[in-house]
């Protein structure tokens, strides 16, 4: 179902990009100071999606760094008290009375 619901997405986004495209096929100049392009609307505009993507996982792979280091330091700890666990399981029972 949600592998569904994913393509239907993706199928609405294409679609959408192709409406826009065929609605703006005229050309739009960009000048950067130091350099001057003259790009299709639609190209101009998929590649600033494309930047912001770019810049979007730039600024939170910090985030995800952290997590994966919380993650590695948990999965140590785990096996730490898997391990103890197991040495106190083999450990002979002793009787009280």
């Amino acid at each position: 179902m949600r592998k569904l619901l994913s393509f239907l997405i993706l199928l609405l986004l294409i679609l959408v990009a192709l409406a826009f495209t065929s609605l703006n096929l005229g050309v739009m100049p960009l000048n950067f100071y130091f350099a001057k392009f003259t790009l299709p609307i639609a190209v101009a505009v998929f590649l600033f999606m494309l930047l912001g993507a770019f810049l979007g996982v730039i600024a939170s792979s910090g985030i995800w760094f952290r997590m994966a280091r919380a993650n590695r330091k948990l999965r140590r700890r785990l096996d730490s008290c898997d391990r103890e666990l197991a040495s106190l399981r083999n450990l002979p029972v002793k009787d009280s009375s």
